[in-house]
C-alpha cells in the first residue's frame, strides 16, 4: 500500500514537471501585467489601422466609439455606426428593413460624425464620404433607372445625387485632437456642380461635370485661381516663402521647394532650404507654421506625424519626430513599414531595415541588428513575428525579431490572427482552449470560452462567460 502511494506521488510528481512550462511559463523577457482598459462592454469590433473600437452598450442597441486607451469618443447615440476613413464615420438610426425589397430601405438616413463626437450633419444622406481629416461630404440621392445613375445599392437599385452637401470640419476629424473650431455652414452643389473633390489641407478642389475645377477655402468662398488637375498642389513657393497658391499670405518663410504630404493626422509639409553654399537642408511644418522637427542634412523620402524616413546617397534612416532624435542612421537601403499596425516602423523595440535583398531587425534601445532568416512559405507573418507548424503535431514555433525560436505546444495559431506587431498572438489549445501568447513564447492569459482578439496596436479585447466584452492591455516590466 505504502509502495502504491509512493509510486502515485512519484507519477504526479512527473506530470506536474511535464506541464509545468505550460502552467507556469518563464517570464525571462520581464514580468508580465494585465490591466483592464475597459470592462463589461455590449460588443467592442477594432477598427482596422485606426485606434478606434465600435462599441455596443451592454444592454441596448445603440453604438458609440472608444479608442484602445479605453476613451469613449463617441457616445452611445446610434443604431448603425462604420468607419469611413479620415477619422470619420458614417452614422444611423434607422434600421433597413429588407435590402431586397423596394421602397422599404430609407435611402436618406445617414449622418456625419467626426472622432470627437461631433455629429456634422443630420441624417439626410444616402451615401457620405470623407476626403481628408479636414473635408468631408454628403450625398441626398433619388432613385434612378440603369441608364443614367451615380451609385448602385444590393446589385439592382439604382440612384442619382440630387444634392451634394460639402463640410469643412476644422480639427474635428484630427486624430488625438478635439475640435477646437466652430463647424462652417455647408455648401450645397447640384449634380451638374459636382463629380468629384480632393481636399489640400484647409482648401477643397471641386471638379463639375464639365471636368471645370472650382477652389473653396474653409468659409466656402471661391478662390480665383485656375487649377487643371485635382491633384495639383495648393501650398508653392513664391519668393522663398510658403504660401496658399493665389493667396498673398506668407505661411513658412525662407525655403525653395515644398511638397504637401498627406496623413490621417492633416496635411504637413515637406519643405527644402537652399543656404549660400547651394546646400540643401530639409524640415516638416504643420499647416500652422509649426516646425515639428530641426533643418536636417538628410533628405526626407517619407513622413508621418510620427516618423521621417530620410536618405543620404541613397542609403535610408529612421527619425522620431515626436522624440526629435535620429533612431537609426542612414546605412541601409531600405527602411521597411508594416501596415498592419498603428505603428508602421517600430514594433515593441525592433524596426525592420534591407539592405542587398537581406532583411535585419534592428533594436531602437541599443542598435543591435539582427538578420532575418530565410524562410519558406510555410511559415506565417504576422507583424514581425513568424509562425510555424512543426510537423503533424500540434507543437508551433514562433520566431520573434531577435531570430530566437521559441515553441508553443498542444495547440494552434488562431485564423483571424492577422493584425498587429505579432508581440502577442492568439492561439486555439485543447487544454486552454484560448491562449495568448507573447512572440517570445510565454503564456499570457488562458481563456476557457472565447479566443481573444488583437488589435493593431496590441491591445487584446475578449468575450468573457456573461457575454460581456473586455480591453485588456498587456504590459511587460523589464
Amino acid at each position: 500500500m505504502k509502495n502504491r502511494k509512493q509510486r502515485r506521488f512519484v507519477c504526479f510528481l512527473l506530470l506536474v514537471l511535464t506541464l509545468a512550462p505550460m502552467l507556469f511559463p518563464a517570464h525571462a523577457e520581464g514580468e508580465v501585467t494585465v490591466r483592464e482598459l475597459l470592462t463589461e462592454m455590449g460588443e467592442l469590433v477594432p477598427v482596422q489601422n485606426t485606434p478606434y473600437l465600435l462599441a455596443k452598450e451592454r444592454k441596448g442597441t445603440k453604438w458609440g466609439v472608444y479608442n484602445t486607451d479605453g476613451e469613449e469618443l463617441i457616445p452611445y447615440s446610434y443604431v448603425s455606426l462604420s468607419y469611413l476613413s479620415c477619422n470619420c464615420f458614417d452614422a444611423s438610426n434607422t434600421v433597413p428593413k429588407n435590402l431586397n425589397a423596394v421602397g422599404l430601405w430609407e435611402i436618406n438616413s445617414h449622418a456625419i460624425v467626426t472622432a470627437d463626437g461631433t455629429q456634422v450633419s443630420d441624417f439626410l444622406y444616402g451615401i457620405v464620404q470623407a476626403f481628408t481629416p479636414y473635408w468631408a461630404c454628403g450625398w441626398v440621392l433619388e432613385e434612378s433607372g440603369a441608364e443614367d445613375y451615380d451609385c448602385v445599392m444590393n446589385g439592382s437599385f439604382y440612384y442619382r445625387i440630387r444634392r451634394c452637401d460639402l463640410f469643412y470640419l476644422g480639427d474635428h476629424a484630427l486624430l488625438g485632437k478635439k475640435g477646437t473650431e466652430a463647424l462652417t455652414p455647408c455648401l450645397s452643389l447640384t449634380r451638374d456642380d459636382f463629380m468629384d473633390a480632393a481636399g489640400h489641407g484647409k482648401y477643397l478642389y471641386v471638379q463639375d461635370r464639365q471636368d471645370q475645377i472650382k477652389v473653396y477655402d474653409s468659409q466656402f468662398q471661391q478662390i480665383n485661381i485656375e487649377v487643371k488637375k485635382l491633384t495639383e498642389p495648393m501650398y508653392v513657393i513664391k519668393n522663398w516663402a510658403v504660401m496658399p497658391r493665389g493667396i498673398n499670405e506668407i505661411l513658412i518663410d525662407g525655403f525653395s521647394a515644398v511638397q504637401e504630404v498627406s496623413t490621417d493626422a492633416g496635411l504637413l509639409l515637406k519643405v527644402t532650404r537652399l543656404d549660400s553654399s547651394g546646400k540643401k537642408w530639409y524640415s516638416v511644418f504643420t499647416l500652422e507654421g509649426e516646425q515639428l522637427m530641426p533643418l536636417i542634412e538628410e533628405e526626407i523620402v517619407t513622413v508621418t506625424p510620427i516618423y521621417a524616413v530620410l536618405s543620404v546617397n541613397k542609403k535610408q534612416g529612421l527619425y522620431s519626430i515626436w522624440e526629435n532624435r535620429l533612431l537609426i542612421p542612414c546605412e541601409f537601403d531600405k527602411v521597411i513599414a508594416n501596415n498592419t499596425t498603428l505603428d508602421p516602423y517600430v514594433l515593441h523595440g525592433y524596426c525592420c531595415v534591407e539592405n542587398n535583398k537581406t532583411r535585419y531587425y534592428l533594436q531602437i534601445s541599443d542598435g543591435t541588428i539582427f538578420e532575418a532568416a530565410n524562410l519558406n512559405k510555410k511559415w506565417s507573418k504576422i507583424g514581425a513575428a513568424y509562425v510555424f507548424k512543426d510537423g503533424s503535431n500540434s507543437r508551433y514555433t514562433v520566431l520573434a525579431p531577435d531570430q530566437v525560436e521559441r515553441y508553443v505546444n498542444d495547440a494552434k495559431i488562431e485564423k483571424s490572427q492577422k493584425r498587429g506587431s505579432g508581440y502577442m498572438l492568439s492561439f486555439a489549445s485543447e487544454f486552454y482552449k484560448n491562449m495568448l501568447v507573447t512572440w517570445y513564447g510565454e503564456i499570457v492569459l488562458k481563456h476557457y470560452v472565447n479566443p481573444f482578439t488583437i488589435t493593431d496596436d496590441d491591445k487584446v479585447i475578449v468575450e468573457s462567460l456573461n457575454n460581456g466584452y473586455k480591453l485588456l492591455e498587456i504590459v511587460t516590466e523589464e
